[in-house]
This record gives C-alpha cells, structure tokens and sequence, in this order.
C-alpha cells in the first residue's frame, strides 16, 4: 500500500479512473499493486496489475491496468537510471503520443493513462483478448501482415504529426534522441554497449565452435558486423527518418483473435528503446526475427508489399500524398541500411531471448553472475543452452547463417 501510494497519489489515481471511465463522476473506494502471472519479468521494467475500486454515481466497479515500474533486480535497476530508458518510454507517451494517436489505423499501441520516469499505467491488452506468441514459435504470413499493418500505422502517424507540426521529431524532441538517451548507444563503458558487445564476443565463440567449416575471413566479417550492431541503431544520414519501435520481437507484439482463431489485429509494446529511423529498419527486423529463411524466400517480397501497400493507406485516409513522406524506390534502397542491422540484431537478441529457462536463472542468480553475463563473457552459457535445447539450437545457428549469407553478398 505504501508503495503504490509513492509511486501514485489518490488524485492521480481519480484522473486515471475518470480517462477509463470517460466520466468526472468518479469516487476512488481504494488501489492497490498486484502480481501479474502473464507478465514476463523484464530487465527494462517490472509489470504488476493495478487494481482500482471506484464509485460512479451509486455503482461499484473493478477494474485492472496493466503497469510498469522500474526492475526490482537492483543490478537491472541501476542501468535503466543509468541509460535512462524507462524515462524515454515514459517522455515518449507523455509527450509524443497524445501527437501521434490521432492518426493511428485502428489501436496501434497501447492506451497510456499515465507517465512518470517511474510508474506507467496502461490499458491491460489482456483483458481484451491480446496475447503473445510462444518465443519459441516462428510466424505464418498471417501474423506477419498484422504486425506490419500496425508498423505502418504507427510510422505514418510520425509522418503525418510532424507535417502538423510543421517540424520532425528530431528537431522536437532533441533531448530523447538516440545520440542522447539510447540502450544499445555506441559508447564504452555504456551498461547497453557493452552488453551488446558481450553478446557479439558471445556470437563470435559460437562461430568458431559450430562453424569451423566456414573460411576465417568470412567468421570474422561476421564478427565484425555484430560489434558494429550499435553504430545502426543511430538516424539514417540518407533516408527520411520515421518513429521507430526498435525493440522488435515477439514478446512485444500483441495479437487479438477472432473465433475461428484467425488474427484479428496486432498492437506494438514496450517503447523503451525507441528511436528515429527509417521505417525499413522496423520492418526487416520483425521479418528476420520470427521467420526463417525458407520463408522469407517465399513471402518476402508480399510482406514488402503488403506493408508499402497499407502504409500507403494510412496515409490517404488523412488525405495526404504518401510518396511525400515515402517512395516505394525508396522504402526498397534503405533495406540497404535495415538489412545489416535486422540480421545482426536477429543474433544478438535471439541468444538471450530464447535461452533456457535454466541457463537464465543461473546467470542471474546473484549480482556476480549477472554482471559477468552481461558485461564480460556470456559464452559458456549460450554453448550449454545450444547442447540443451534444440529449438535455441536451430534458430539461433539459422540467425548466424542469416550472417552469414549478409557479408557473403547472398542477403
């Protein structure tokens, strides 16, 4: 109780009661934390429930938020405040959202009711049918396309704000972009940079073990597209820049189905790590992430098309040109920038995001162990959770052949 309290005030509380309710007639009875079993514990933020009572003329009624606050895990919590993340998510809802909605194609993200560097409150997906994927499950065509419509929503909403502003994001918001307050920024000594580079080091040990057969020249070209994942993330100095998610995978996609268990809509979460970035870069790494090769050999070019196709419309229905914002010649030349980082990311967070249940609880046993995976040497915790489990095996070899085809001019 004390802690909610801190973290939220009673008339706080009432505003986020009144946005739900869509009423000022609105008595807060009492709020309270609660666990979240379908949260995932994050190394960015902590979910929990916040549960409200309140009185509407002489009704009662419950109802449940979803919530994020800073990790409990105190070595996790020092690098958020450090990198300063969870402020950026929660800047991004205060300041940029409310811009941006209002030419959203259908939900898009989250409702947010309230930002603070320390507490996010927001509508619970959950409770109105959304759900995630099993990580360890690839994507048909099906899901693809809802993510890629509610990427072009969201990328042509940054567009058409800043037309309405007369301005770009960069120029708007100076103090949030990457240069300044990014996870994976390109600086030593950075608790993002070096767990990035840990991870490339990490990657780097898999090659040489499991890919013996493959010529030294071409392990290192690929070791050296992995250290080099930071230097991507920054604004394309070529291509127009769009709000980029950058955090794609699929624990943060949403889906909602229908009856017949078909997918119904797609929302996007978790806006820690977003930047600024061509719409391609949020493309590719979503197709590279949760498919394999075989697939995207046969339905890339769809995806591609499908994605153009209702960026396009997003844009029209606000009755603006889209070829002002993006070309589809120009949607294609910047795969040149997006293809590198989706295949180098791809690696790099499929080697912590599918490893073992076992292998993580290890590693994060205590602090000393935690720091040494993330900042030293991860190595002999991904070659034991390659031996154990198949499925980390098979995709995350795939995503180093991914690599592999990249610097061999195959991708």
């Amino acid at each position: 109780r004390n802690f909610i309290m801190e973290l939220l005030s009673l008339s706080g509380c009432r505003r986020i009661a009144e946005m739900c309710m869509k009423t000022g007639d609105v008595e807060v009875l009492s709020y309270d934390l609660r666990s979240s079993t379908d949260a995932a514990a994050g190394f960015i933020g902590a979910a929990q429930i916040l549960h409200i009572v309140v009185k509407t003329g002489s009704e009662i009624v419950e109802f449940d938020l979803f919530t994020k606050t800073l990790p409990s895990n105190d070595y996790h919590r020092k690098n958020v405040e450090i990198t300063r993340v969870f402020y950026k998510e929660a800047e991004f809802f205060k300041a940029i959202y409310p811009g941006i909605s209002r030419f959203f194609n259908g939900k898009t993200i989250p409702a947010c009711y309230h930002a603070e560097p320390d507490f996010l409150v927001f509508e619970n997906l959950a409770l109105e049918g959304y759900k995630n994927v099993d990580a360890k499950s690839l994507f048909d065509v099906s899901h693809c396309k809802a993510v890629l419509a509610s990427l072009a929503s969201f990328h042509a909403s940054s567009f058409l704000f800043e037309k309405s502003m007369n301005s770009t994001i960069d120029k708007m918001y100076p103090h949030l972009g990457c240069d300044k307050i990014a996870w994976f920024k390109n600086e030593k000594g950075h608790p993002g940079y070096e767990h990035c580079m840990t991870g490339a080091r990490s990657l780097g040990v898999v090659l040489d073990t499991h890919f013996s057969h493959v010529p030294t020249k071409v392990r290192n070209d690929v070791k050296n597209l992995l250290l080099s994942a930071p230097l991507m993330i920054l604004p394309s100095k070529k291509y127009r820049n769009a709000l980029s998610h950058s955090d794609l995978w699929c624990n943060n996609v949403m889906f909602k189905y229908d009856a017949q268990n078909h997918v119904e809509d797609c929302v996007l979460v978790d806006f820690q790590l977003w930047g600024y970035c061509p719409p391609s870069m949020d493309v590719h790494a979503i197709i590279h992430i949760t498919t394999d090769k075989p697939f995207r050999e046969k339905h890339l070019d769809e995806l591609l098309k499908f994605y153009f196709g209702t960026f396009k419309k997003c844009v029209e229905v606000h009755g603006e040109d889209p070829d002002e914002f993006l070309t589809w010649d120009e949607f294609q030349e910047s795969a040149s920038e997006a293809v590198p980082l989706a295949v180098t990311n791809h690696a790099i967070f499929l080697q912590i995001c599918l490893l073992p249940e076992n292998e993580l609880s290890t590693a994060f046993q205590d602090k000393t162990s935690t720091r040494e995976f993330y900042e030293k040497d991860r190595s002999q915790v991904v070659l034991r959770g390659l031996k154990s489990d198949e499925v980390y095996r098979v995709r995350l070899f795939s995503a180093l052949n991914d690599c592999i085809d990249y610097v061999t001019g195959k991708q």
